[in-house]
């Protein structure tokens, strides 16, 4: 049953996913190590923070980056849906604003913004990776413009907040190039196999129904009614071993009269047994 629940799980999720290994436990595993490690290089950058309402922002971004990570493992569907996708990019969006606007003026530590920088770039190749890119290049671009706002705050400059998401778009052409390229040719490998399974399957089908039916159908060569008296046959075919007695008879050829007279004739006309050689030598 859970075989079966895992299954029809995929087959909402989409072949193309599954071969991105989208919702697998690897992915899962990886996917918690980030947050660990999102969770360490925030507590260590911002050591010298003290502020509560600062934390609670830093808080509430990792739940954003949390919350919007499982939609993109746990959601069905290929492409990934519509509402779906906007919900994440909420969530993405909302995570950048609340960490970069938690952090202290000027920074205090070079790794303080790398932590929401990171989660939203891989939040948004994915959901690229999913079948949507021009919604994830377009929340790019969005925190890009968030970003730059607050660069302008923070009294960083507005390129330094620009220059702060450029290196993210490698990873973004990355996984648009993946959507673009590879999902097609995934799909296609996947209805390949449900073809072979298809066939295979009707295949078995056809030998099961064969085997089937030979049993029944085998030795029906001769039409008509069944002969009332089966043994005449066999008896007729010992017969003609030279009027031979069979050595074993069963009732029914004892007591059939066609039986013995077949018999005695094969005998009568000369198909009796021929006379054995003598000891003083053979006719010439």
């Amino acid at each position: 049953m859970i075989g079966n629940c895992e299954h029809g799980r995929d087959v909402e999720r989409g072949a193309v996913d599954n071969a991105f290994g989208i919702g697998s436990f690897p992915l899962w595993l990886t996917m918690g190590t980030f947050a660990c490690g999102y969770l360490v290089v925030t507590l260590y950058a911002n050591a010298e923070v003290t502020g509560a309402w600062q934390w609670v922002g830093l808080i509430a971004g990792f739940l954003f980056f949390v919350a919007g990570g499982v939609l993109i493992l746990d959601a069905p569907g290929d492409p990934l849906p519509v509402p779906t996708t906007l919900v994440i990019s909420v969530l993405t969006v909302a995570g950048v604003t609340a960490s970069l606007f938690s952090l202290p003026f000027p920074l205090t530590h070079v790794m303080q913004t790398g932590p929401p920088m990171g989660a939203s770039v891989i939040l948004l190749a994915f959901v690229a990776v999913r079948g949507r890119p021009l919604a994830a290049w377009l929340t790019s671009i969005t925190i890009s413009v968030v970003a730059v706002g607050w660069a302008h705050v923070a009294d960083q400059g507005a390129l330094w907040g620009l220059s702060m998401t450029l290196p993210g778009y490698a990873i973004m052409i990355m996984g648009s190039l993946f959507s673009l390229m590879l999902r097609p040719m995934a799909r296609q490998l996947y209805a390949l196999r449900e073809a072979n399974e298809r066939q295979a399957a009707a295949r078995r089908g056809g030998g099961r129904g064969g085997r089937r039916a030979g049993p029944a159908t085998r030795g029906t060569r001769r039409t008509g009614p069944p002969d009332p008296h089966p043994d005449r046959g066999e008896a007729r075919v010992q017969c003609r071993g030279g009027g031979r007695r069979p050595p074993h008879r069963s009732p029914a050829q004892r007591q059939h009269p066609g039986v013995r007279s077949r018999c005695a004739g094969s005998a009568g006309r000369g198909l009796a047994r021929p006379p054995a050689r003598g000891h003083g030598g053979a006719s010439r």
